[in-house]
């Protein structure tokens, strides 16, 4: 029987739950970390490696509580060589539960289950990624199952308060749309490289698909080394996906800022009645204020993370390294940089609220201009009655 190994990739991360002020240390993460995920029974073989002794010897006043991964802008903490491995059996009676929440989605429920799931956790230069290995999985689990049940299970051991310290965070879409499977080919011929990827970024399910024979097999010294070997080639790549994902994200947090701003205004307009005039003349100067600082700021960070997207796309991929999961990157960078965001005509009508808003100033000061100057002249006529009487 050929060997193969099935695994799955999302993005999870463990962030500080603990309450500021406090010292954050390196050292005391993953003290808790490794506590917190101790702490659950359906958790073994917990491996942390953190070769970075820069973060190990970190020390953080933290004032403010850190945003987590889904939030943005970065996330918190962010070590540079640090792997967290763990396996986890998750029973099927326990899976029961979880599709029934996530029926929502349209996700069906296997008759067989895979239960048990290893994850490794490697943090690339862009982001965290997760892999999760399928051990003696059933063909009947569903594509990309695995990522949900995972992702579920802790969040939920997470949310039943077994740290102080720590937080499970994700973000999403997780997982990365493809099923990945190393496989044995014994026939298969040498390459420059040693193997050979099948990559469909069209298909509705897509899969990856690594390819090596005897010769590789032997040479990297077993199927696990071969693993292992493929997740650092890959890893890169996933980090900028998901750095991808959060720049969408934070992009659709700041529009939905300016589409609240306008629905506020638009509110205020509706209001009529004389003691809502003013209020119209009061708030709506500080409001249309808000509203053309958030449109500046949008379109600014529009400009500054196309330049970064340009800037380390170019950077992973050249002409030396054309990468393995490049069709998928390429569906990301296109959704982020061609994602249509109404700023023009959000300018447009930032534009006729302030003309309006002029205008209704102008008219009052008129008013007021009138009226005093006929307050004046009434004062004027009686004390010129009063002294002629």
């Amino acid at each position: 029987m050929s060997k193969q190994i099935r695994f799955e990739v999302g993005c999870f991360h463990f962030g500080v739950k603990k309450i500021p002020p406090f010292k954050f240390k390196g050292e005391d993460y993953i003290q808790e970390l490794n506590k917190s995920l101790s702490s659950i029974p359906n958790i073994k073989k917990i491996k942390i490696t953190c070769t970075d002794i820069q973060f190990k010897n970190t020390e953080i006043e933290i004032t403010t509580k850190p945003p987590p991964i889904s939030d943005g802008p970065d996330y918190f903490p962010q070590p540079e060589f640090l792997t967290i491995e763990f396996q986890i059996h998750i029973p099927y009676k326990n899976q029961k539960d979880i599709y029934t929440k996530l029926e929502r989605l349209g996700m069906r429920r296997p008759k067989k289950a895979t239960e048990d799931f290893y994850v490794t956790i490697d943090y690339s230069y862009y982001f965290p990624v997760t892999f999760i290995e399928l051990t003696n999985f059933s063909n009947e689990f569903f594509y990309h199952d695995a990522v949900f049940i995972v992702r579920e299970f802790l969040t939920e051991k997470f949310n039943d308060n077994i740290s102080e310290y720590i937080q499970f965070e994700d973000i999403g879409p997780s997982p990365f749309h493809a099923n990945f499977f190393i496989v044995e080919k014994k026939d298969m011929k040498l390459d420059d490289n040693f193997i050979i990827t099948k990559i469909d970024a069209s298909e509705p399910i897509k899969e990856v698909i690594f390819n090596f024979n005897k010769e590789f097999l032997e040479d990297k010294g077993g199927i696990e080394e071969i693993k292992k070997y493929i997740f650092w080639l890959i890893i890169n790549e996933l980090g900028f996906f998901y750095k991808l994902i959060q720049i969408f994200k934070l992009h659709e947090k700041k529009w939905d800022d300016v589409q609240n701003v306008l629905d506020e205004l638009i509110s205020l307009q509706k209001e009529k009645g004389f003691k809502n005039y003013f209020k119209k003349m009061f708030f709506s100067s500080s409001k249309l204020n808000q509203l053309f600082l958030n449109i500046i700021e949008f379109e600014s960070d529009l400009l500054s993370d196309h330049n970064y997207i340009r800037y380390n796309y170019d950077d992973t991929y050249d002409d030396l390294n054309k990468g393995y999961l490049k069709p998928f990157i390429d569906a990301e960078v296109k959704n982020v940089e061609e994602a249509k965001f109404a700023t023009n005509q959000a300018r447009e009508i930032f534009s006729l609220m302030e003309n309006h808003r002029i205008k209704s100033t102008e008219l009052l000061i008129v008013l007021f201009a009138a009226l005093i100057g006929v307050i004046g002249v009434i004062i004027g006529v009686i004390l010129s009655l009063m002294l002629w009487l």
